[in-house]
Formats: structure tokens, C-alpha cells, sequence
């Protein structure tokens, strides 16, 4: 219809045209009822009269609806016109009053979606470049920004609505199903979509974007609006990041003059007004503007005997005469400061000085170090003559010997001295013995990066390149060059070799006392475990014996008893075992080593032989493998325990579901003599065979013995230098290997 009224406005000839045509029409009809209601009037009369009466009539009507439509029109557009200057006004007021960046952001959405000027929903953010080119949101109002990608991970530039509006910098109106909305979440709601960038200077700053209805009709006037909105938002947000880089860099410069120690000064001539940087303040321990500084007052705050060579060159200086000297300055605690004062004198357009300016260098740091170098090097010479210890500096750079003491001087002969005084590095490393030759020169790496005040190495020296000592010796790095490399080397050289060797004697001491402390408490364990044991072994045999003595009384059945005196015989026989085992431990501690040449192949068979009668129901293949060896050297009495422990056991032990062997094989390999002898019996469970070699310990619920038969075949083999190893498998078989030294001492 807007349209419509538009065409008629424009066009007079067409409205005529039009009503013409509408007259026309009407007559039609008014003839149509004359002819056939009303007589006496012809039709040629109200063809005439009838178009030119109703043209004027229809014409004047319609141009009069027209005009008061777009009168409307005008009304409604000024006071939309002024709706949105008044928005605009608050926006920009508010940008003058809010300093901070992203509260004025805050601030404009709350203002553009409280205004009825556009029919958008009230849900608008504003997305900022950043850094890394992204544009993530940095206001919002009514956003699900935890969901929303561009709030969390950032958009890219040509990514999603937002990306693209920021890469090809045109404005975008679309649905949330337009396929360019990429970036979607599970609650996210239908809406259409205001976006726009945000542009200064062909720069994109940022995108704005508003929500609409998802019916919502295109409005130019709105967009218009909204892109006045981003005008402001794009001078703003500039200025605020211009001002942001300019702090930043005014921050960089003050930081890096407090650093250097550099302040500035004017001096505004004939007024002599006087302005200082904020670091002269602070360099002389004051918070800026803590006290006036002028020509006058500043004269008071230089040291006594400097003020008058000050005051001279500023007069120079007035007439046209730079300066550069040393000043010293009294700081707040009445410390001296020392500066580098420099000034230049600037002439006005009438060729009259009328300002100085200088710069004003801290130099404390340097005085005081170069203060405390003379200091030290005093100190040093006053006392290094007559140190105890062994001193001299070296001069790194030119490779001589500045300084030795008279410790030094007496363990170096003179010949060596003056070798040493010009080929200082070369002659050093002659001095350390070979083996802490690298560790000096990795030492000497460190010293020359001088992280640390001092390193120290202990190491051996030998003045005369013969009669080792040790020593404790410290480097320092004592001068250094402008670039900070160190070019003097101090060392000073404690002897420690009477503190060394009594180190050696002590550790040999604790290491005795340590052997003799564990060997102890062995005993008193075994000890205590070995009364316990030897008590109850000797008590159940015996009480044995007495309960079968009194059945044996008791009882008138001679099978019977002849039963109790076999039983009796047996208890006899284990309480003899028990006291042969005890006798071998006793023998095996207490008597000393007899070594003696043993024809091992005869003496395992006689020991065997002397075994059978453990168990004689039993046939056992008995097997030796001497390996051509004939004899072997070792105390008999001993080897005898092993041996008898070891055999006993594997006849004791034997399988009755196989045909039972034992095999010995004697070998000589390494300078041990090596005995194994295996058995195919019971075996040993995996659980017990760590603990097989304890005292007491018994590896089965069928085992007979104590429990000190392979303890004491162990114990045995360590007194005679040797190893007992042992290996089985349950329920088939176990081997014993005896490694035992050839020559016994």
C-alpha cells in the first residue's frame, strides 16, 4: 500500500488518469439504472456533465488521503529520528563518563535493547578482536555465553555469522537456520540474527550482534540505527585502545629508566622554573612530589663538597655551555647517590638560552662495587701474606700469576715459581693429580661463569709433581672486565691430608665396628634362638624315653614290648643326631682351619656308606663324577659337616614312587672347586626355599631333624671362604652346589 501511495504522490497525470476512468465507470452504471428506472434524461447529457464532476470529486478525495498519509509518515519518521539521536546521545555521554572498557560495553547494550526504537529481542552482544585474531564476546545481555563457542574458544575470522560479518566487514540479517549460522548449541532457541561489524580506519574491531524474532521483517531505519551504534562503539573502543598502547608504553619507558637508572630534568630560563621525571624521586628514595625540587632546593640535596662545582656549570650553562660530570646526591636515609649530571642548553627563536634540559644516570651500583673491589683487594693483600694457607690470584686474561703468599712460596720450589708465575693455567694443571685433573678444569668452566660467590674442590696436589696431599681448595671469581667475564682467578688451598688420613682411619674404624656390631647381634639372635631349640630338641627325645621306659614296666607283652625298645631306640638315635649337629655348629665357630689333601671320590663313597643305614628300606643309586679330579685341598672335619648334612638329607628325603638316585659331580672351574649333588626326591616348595638356610627352619611336615642341618652346612661353607647354593622343584628333586676355594688360607 506504502508503495502504492508513493506512485500517486509522484504522479499527478496517473491519479487524473485513474479517476477518469473511475467516472467512467460510474456513469455506466447511472445509465444502466436510467434507462431502465428514470425517463426524460438522455445519456449523452450525463456522459458530459458526469466524468468531468466525479474526476474532480475522486481526484480531490484520494490526493487528500495521500497527503495526510504521508504527512503521518513524516511525523513518525522525525519522531523515530529523534528517538534515536536521544539513544545515541546517552551512548556517547556514557562513553565519557565510564573509563573502563568493557563496563561501557555493558553500558550500551543495556541502553540499545532498553530502547523502543528497534522491534529486536532483547538479546545483543558485543565479540572483540583478540590477540590471536579471534573475536570472542566481551559483553553480552541475555547470551547463553557458556554455551556459545565465541564466548569460551573464539570465533575465526570468516567463521560463522560473526567471522564472516569481521572478514568481509558488510552487516548480515539471517535466520538461526541460514547454513552460515555454523556455530550451534542443544538449547540454543530459533532467533534471526542483526550483525554488524565494528570497523575504524578499514580496521575490524569487533562484531556487534542483536537477536530477533524469527518472523521478524528486514528494516532498513533499524539498520541504520544499529549501524550508527557501531560507529560510536568503533571511535570508542579505538580511542580506548590507542590510550591503552599509549600507557602501556609510557609504563615500558618509566620501567626501563627506573632499571637503567636514568631520570630527565628542564630548567625553563629566566623563570628557572624546574621539572623532574618521576625517577629522580624515586632514585632518591621519595614517592613523587613528596618534596619540591627547584634550582634552589636541589642544591641542598648534593653533597657539600659537589654543590659548588654544580652551581658553576649551571651558570655556564645559562650562557650557552653543556656539562657533563659526576654529582654526588644525598638520598632520603642520607646515603649518597652517585649520578652522571649531564645538560644541554637549548636556544629560543631570538637566539637567547632559554631552557636547559639534561639526564641523570645512577651510578651507585658501580661506585659501590668498584668501592668494594679496593676494599676487598686491600683487605686481601693485608692479610694474604701471612695466611695459613696456601694462596695466589691469576690472571685468567693474560695467563700469569699476580699474587703467591709465603704458605705457597715455601712447598714450590723457585724454579717452579717462576715457570708458574708466567705460564700460571699450564703449571697449575700439573699440580692435580691425574684422576682430579677433569674435575679441576670442569670446576675452573664454572668459576669463569661466575653464578656463585666461590666453588670449592677437594682434590690431591703435588707441588713437586711427586708427594701427593690432599687439599680443600676455594676459587673465586675475583675481577671481572666491562662485558662481566671474569679475568682474575683467587685460590686459596687448605691441607687436608692429616684430616684425610684420619677420615680413612675413622671410616675403617666404623666399618670394623659396624662388621662386629652385625656379627653380634647375629650371635645373640642364633644365640637365643639356639638355647630355645637345643632345650626343646633335647627335652622331647628324653621325655620320650621316660614315657616309654614306664609303659615298657608296665606292660607284660613281650611284642609290645619289643616295640617300646624300638621306639625307644629311635628317640635315642634323633637325641645323638641332635647332639652331633650341635657339636658340628660348636666345632665349626670355635676351631681354626686345617686344610689337608682329601681323595674326594673315596671319601663321598665312605661317606655315603656310613649313611645308608638312615634309611634301609629305601635302595638308592648312589653315582660320584670326579671329572678326572683326584684331590682337593680343604679342612676335612669341615667339608665332612657340608657333605654328611647334604646327604642325609637326600636319603631322608627320597621318592618311594620312583627309583631313587643321587648323583655328586666335582669340577674345578675359576679357581673354585664346585661339588652339586642332586636328588630326584621330594623336593622343596617355591615358598620355603628362601628360608631353607635359617636356623631351626624346617622346609616340610615330613622333615625329621632340627632344622640346623643346612644352616650349619651353610654357616660351615662361608667359614671355609666358600658359597651354598641350593635349587629345587616340588616333587622332583633338589640340588645342592658346594663352591669352595681351591687353596684355603
Amino acid at each position: 500500500m506504502l508503495a502504492i501511495f508513493k506512485t500517486f504522490k509522484e504522479n499527478r497525470l496517473l491519479v487524473y488518469i485513474t479517476t477518469t476512468v473511475l467516472s467512467y465507470v460510474s456513469i455506466l452504471i447511472v445509465y444502466y439504472f436510467q434507462s431502465r428506472y428514470v425517463s426524460g434524461i438522455s445519456f449523452w447529457s450525463i456522459a458530459l456533465i458526469a466524468p468531468s464532476l466525479l474526476a474532480i470529486i475522486f481526484g480531490a478525495a484520494i490526493g487528500t488521503i495521500i497527503n495526510q498519509y504521508f504527512e503521518n509518515e513524516k511525523n513518525r519518521d522525525l519522531k523515530q529520528s529523534l528517538e534515536e539521536q536521544k539513544v545515541l546521545n546517552q551512548i556517547l555521554i556514557e562513553s565519557k563518563e565510564t573509563h573502563e572498557l568493557l563496563k561501557f560495553l555493558e553500558k550500551v547494550l543495556e541502553i540499545i535493547t532498553a530502547a523502543p526504537i528497534t522491534k529486536t529481542k532483547p538479546e545483543a552482544g558485543i565479540l572483540l578482536k583478540g590477540q590471536d585474531g579471534k573475536y570472542r564476546i566481551a559483553s553480552c545481555i541475555n547470551f547463553k555465553s557458556e554455551l556459545l563457542k565465541c564466548a569460551i574458544e573464539g570465533v575465526e575470522c570468516g567463521e560463522c555469522l560473526c567471522g564472516l560479518v569481521a572478514e568481509k566487514q558488510e552487516y548480515i540479517f539471517a535466520g538461526s537456520d541460514d547454513k552460515r549460522h555454523t556455530v550451534q548449541y542443544e538449547e540454543m532457541e530459533d532467533h534471526g540474527h542483526y550483525v554488524l561489524p565494528i570497523i575504524q580506519k578499514k580496521t575490524t574491531l569487533g562484531v556487534l550482534a542483536f537477536h530477533t524474532e524469527i518472523d521478524h521483517k528486514f528494516n532498513k531505519q533499524e539498520l541504520e540505527f544499529l549501524k550508527s551504534v557501531a560507529d560510536i562503539l568503533a571511535l570508542v573502543i579505538n580511542t580506548y585502545l590507542s590510550e591503552q598502547k599509549e600507557r602501556e608504553s609510557q609504563l615500558v619507558i618509566s620501567s626501563a629508566r627506573r632499571i637503567a637508572g636514568l631520570a630527565s630534568w628542564q630548567i625553563l630560563l629566566p623563570s628557572r622554573q624546574t621539572y623532574w621525571s618521576e625517577e629522580i624521586y624515586i632514585m632518591l628514595g621519595y614517592k613523587p612530589g613528596e618534596v619540591k625540587l627547584d634550582v634552589q632546593s636541589l642544591s641542598t640535596m648534593v653533597h657539600q663538597d659537589d654543590r659548588e662545582k654544580l652551581k658553576e656549570a649551571l651558570a655556564k650553562a645559562e650562557v650557552g655551555y653543556p656539562f657533563e660530570f659526576e654529582v654526588r646526591m644525598i638520598a632520603k636515609n642520607g646515603r649518597p647517590v652517585y649520578v652522571i649530571n649531564k645538560c644541554t642548553p637549548h636556544q629560543g627563536v631570538d637566539g637567547k638560552i632559554n631552557k636547559l634540559s639534561g639526564t641523570v644516570f645512577n651510578i651507585t651500583e658501580i661506585r659501590e662495587k668498584q668501592e668494594a673491589i679496593i676494599k676487598q683487594e686491600a683487605f686481601i693483600e693485608s692479610i694474604a701474606s701471612d695466611a695459613p694457607y696456601a694462596m695466589y690470584l691469576l690472571d685468567v686474561e693474560n695467563n700469569k700469576v699476580l699474587f703467591t703468599n709465603r704458605e705457597f712460596n715455601k712447598n714450590v720450589d723457585n724454579e717452579i715459581l717462576m715457570e708458574f708465575e708466567n705460564k700460571g693455567i699450564e703449571v697449575l694443571e700439573r699440580f692435580y693429580h691425574p684422576e682430579d685433573l677433569v674435575l679441576y678444569k670442569d670446576i675452573c668452566q664454572e668459576v669463569l661463569k661466575a653464578d656463585k660467590d666461590y666453588y670449592h674442590i677437594i682434590a690431591r696436589q703435588a707441588y713437586d709433581g711427586k708427594n701427593y696431599m690432599w687439599i680443600n681448595q676455594r676459587i673465586k671469581p675475583f675481577a671481572k672486565n666491562e662485558r662481566g667475564e671474569v679475568t682474575q682467578l683467587l685460590f686459596v688451598s687448605i691441607n687436608l691430608d692429616k684430616q684425610k688420613k684420619a677420615e680413612e682411619q675413622t671410616r675403617e674404624l666404623n666399618q670394623q665396628l659396624i662388621t662386629q656390631n652385625t656379627k653380634l647381634k647375629k650371635m645373640n639372635n642364633e644365640l637365643d634362638r639356639f638355647i630355645y631349640s637345643v632345650s626343646h630338641d633335647i627335652r622331647a627325645p628324653l621325655a620320650s624315653i621316660i614315657g616309654l621306659v614306664h609303659l615298657y614296666k608296665t606292660d607284660n607283652d613281650s611284642r609290645v614290648k619289643d616295640l617300646y625298645v624300638e621306639h625307644i631306640g629311635t628317640s635315642i638315635f634323633k637325641l645323638e643326631e641332635f647332639i652331633h649337629e650341635v657339636v658340628d655348629f660348636t666345632r665349626n665357630s670355635k676351631t681354626q682351619l686345617t686344610p689337608v689333601k682329601i681323595k674326594i671320590l673315596d671319601y663321598l663313597k665312605g661317606l655315603y656308606s656310613q649313611l645308608e643305614y638312615i634309611d634301609p628300606t629305601n635302595k638308592i643309586s648312589f653315582e660320584v663324577d670326579s671329572n678326572g679330579i683326584e684331590e682337593i685341598i680343604t679342612d676335612q672335619d669341615r667339608l665332612g659337616i657340608i657333605l654328611r648334612n647334604i646327604l642325609s638329607n637326600a636319603i631322608k628325603y627320597s621318592s618311594r614312587s620312583v627309583d631313587s638316585f643321587i648323583r655328586c659331580e666335582i669340577e674345578q672351574v675359576d679357581s673354585k672347586n664346585i661339588i652339586r649333588i642332586k636328588d630326584n626326591g621330594i623336593g622343596i616348595e617355591d615358598s620355603q626355599l628362601d628360608k631353607v638356610f635359617d636356623m631351626f627352619h624346617r622346609a616340610s611336615e615330613l622333615s625329621q631333624g632340627s632344622g640346623l642341618g643346612l644352616y650349619i652346612a651353610k654357616e660351615t661353607a662361608e667359614r671355609l671362604g666358600g658359597k651354598l647354593k641350593i635349587w629345587s622343584k616340588f616333587r622332583e628333586g633338589t640340588e645342592l652346589t658346594i663352591e669352595l676355594p681351591i687353596a684355603v688360607a
